[in-house]
């Protein structure tokens, strides 16, 4: 089974339609609404947990871009084979029409979990939303079918609820054991190792935050039309997701220069609209003045940091003060996730008002925020550190593989060795019969062939083909020592091959090597067009009258009717072709 983390295939729309929000189990994590987000989101950091043969509610809210339908779809590996093609692995959510995304719309389903799966299994879980109701084809998770769509992916850990005295174990699968088939020298086998138990540790995880598209160079500023006796404010809303957000800095711009504070609230009310309510606000920080360079940025520190409580709405405000030049905080043109927004009582704006509303919505204030997740749930991982991995090719014999279960902290919570034997083919017959003559083609590519026991072999069944040993000569009568492999040089050559088994046993063959490659016209090495042909043309040369033909004009516009000599000239095109011209 592949780690939780590792991506699975990888699906490009030319655009994105974000998914804004997406519930299952206790999985709640939201996106930013925006048509211009990342097509892809790896999510899989974000653990949902589930128990087997339980019943989940699926739910997922998005942006449409206008009053247009989307579906949306969900994949689950559950049987961690590495694709989405399972039983059970596919579930058609439903549709969103005409959303924003952050209007409450949404589409939902129930997801029951497949009996059986191991405690502790690891399964990722794909959520694709595209402008189209029709299912991809193939329809696997990693086929796109529309130029419209984004996804996102989650992992779930199937089992029961975490608790502190259900240890983190592995499910060691038992040995396993597996005979080859006729000429076979090895076996791909597949197995998977899972865990059960508390196996998810917490952890901070640095995050950061904005609603600028790009890196938003200082392009402009928005200030309102009063003296800068009176202070501006100019003001970001967010939504914090599923962890508790610990801001510790914010990047702001300056158009002009001069000071700005940073004010940090929690805000109780909706946003992404064209006011915010100072009502539903609550202060929570005020920094102190920084400078903040003209046509420049500045990272304004919030000390030990704003723990803003998960899935709680908050706002980041930037104050140009009293006396400080107007047009302080700088916009960008680069685009934008969510709005900007202005206000000041002194000046006649008693609402924080977007950008937009008032007739700049090419402007967005520039604001990034840093800081940290809080009690991230990270899952253990799996290292191998012997054997190979599930699905190689396992030779004959015992290929003892070992497992350790490795907790966030770098910690060995648990062991895992079992066996996979491969037995060989048991009854090959001893005696030996070789083809008389096989007719061998080239690879293209490297022009050879390698000669095998499978090649020249006849009859059976046998054992492993790569235990069988084979040469070439010249002559039946040898020496056999020209190896087992043929090239270019060979070609149109009839050669006697030995095959001689591991008991000692003999036969020989003939192979005649053939020449199938395509031909090419090889012009490596010209440093020059050859414009014209020389020749004695007169009247004692053929004669026709054919020439009538546009493409004999002969210089003059046009045929020239009537009877004319001509000259066969032969050149020759390196390095294959012979051709006649007139």
């Amino acid at each position: 089974m592949p780690e939780p983390g590792a991506l699975l295939c990888y699906v490009r729309f030319n655009y994105s339609g974000t998914d804004y929000k997406g519930g299952f189990a206790d999985i709640d994590n939201s996106s930013p609404a925006s048509t211009s987000s990342p097509n892809y989101d790896d999510f899989t950091s974000v653990i949902g947990h589930v128990q087997a043969g339980q019943t989940y509610s699926l739910e997922v809210e998005g942006n449409t871009n206008g009053n247009y339908t989307t579906s949306v779809r969900a994949y689950f590996d559950w049987d961690g084979d590495i694709t989405f093609t399972g039983v059970d692995e596919y579930v058609y959510v439903g549709t969103i029409v005409n959303s924003t995304g952050l209007d409450g719309i949404r589409a939902i389903v129930n997801v029951t979990i497949p009996a059986g799966i191991p405690n502790g299994t690891m399964v990722r879980m794909r959520i694709a939303k595209k402008f189209t109701t029709s299912n991809p084809s193939p329809n696997d998770g990693c086929t796109g079918g529309s130029s419209f769509g984004q996804y996102e992916d989650y992992t779930l850990q199937v089992g029961a609820a975490p608790g502190d005295d259900d240890p983190c174990v592995f499910v060691c699968p038992s040995n396993i054991y597996t005979t080859l088939t006729a000429g076979q020298c090895s076996a791909f086998v597949r197995y998977n190792v899972a865990f059960s138990g508390n196996c998810v540790g917490y952890a901070d995880q640095p995050f950061t935050l904005t609603q600028n598209i790009g890196t938003a160079p200082v392009n402009d500023a928005l200030d309102l039309d009063c003296p800068n006796t009176y202070p501006v404010y100019s003001m970001r809303a967010y939504a914090n997701g599923a962890y508790a957000y610990n801001l510790t800095g914010v990047e702001v711009g300056s158009y002009f220069g001069g000071t700005q504070r940073i004010r940090v609230y929690t805000y109780s009310g909706t946003i992404g609209g064209a006011n915010l309510n100072l009502a539903q606000r609550t202060l929570v920080y005020t920094s102190g003045l920084v400078n903040v360079p003209a046509q420049g940025k500045a990272t304004i520190s919030l000390g030990a940091g704003v723990l803003i409580p998960a899935n709680t709405n908050f706002i980041v405000e930037q104050e140009r003060p009293t006396g400080q030049p107007r047009f302080g905080p700088a916009s960008s043109y680069s685009g934008e996730t969510g709005p900007s927004y202005i206000y000041s009582v002194d000046c006649g704006l008693p609402q924080p008002t977007s950008y937009g509303s008032l007739g700049f919505g090419n402007l967005h204030l520039i604001q990034k925020l840093f800081g940290d997740l809080q009690d991230v749930p990270v899952p253990v991982t799996i290292n191998q550190v012997s054997g190979l991995p599930s699905g190689s090719a396992f030779p004959v014999g015992t290929t003892t593989n070992c497992f350790q279960l490795v907790t966030p902290d770098g910690d060995v919570a648990d062991e895992c060795c079992f066996d996979v034997v491969v037995n060989p083919y048991p009854t090959p017959i001893t005696s030996l019969g070789c083809n008389d003559l096989v007719h061998v083609s080239l690879d293209p590519e490297n022009c050879e062939a390698v000669i095998t026991a499978e090649t020249m072999l006849e009859g059976g069944p046998y054992g492993c083909y790569e235990n069988y040993q084979v040469a070439i000569g010249t002559s039946m009568a040898g020496p056999f020592n020209l190896g087992n492999t043929v090239t270019c040089a060979n070609i149109g050559q009839t050669l006697a091959v030995r095959v001689t088994a591991p008991n000692g046993n003999v036969c020989w063959g003939w192979i005649l090597v053939e020449d199938k490659i395509p031909p090419t016209v090889d012009c490596d090495g010209c440093t020059q067009e050859t414009n014209q042909l020389l020749g004695t043309m007169d009247w004692s040369d053929p004669t026709s009258t054919g020439f009538n033909n546009a493409c004999y004009n002969f210089g003059a516009g046009s045929p020239l009717a009537g009877t004319h000599p001509y000259e066969l000239i032969e050149f020759q095109v390196p390095v294959t072709a012979l051709t006649t011209s007139i």
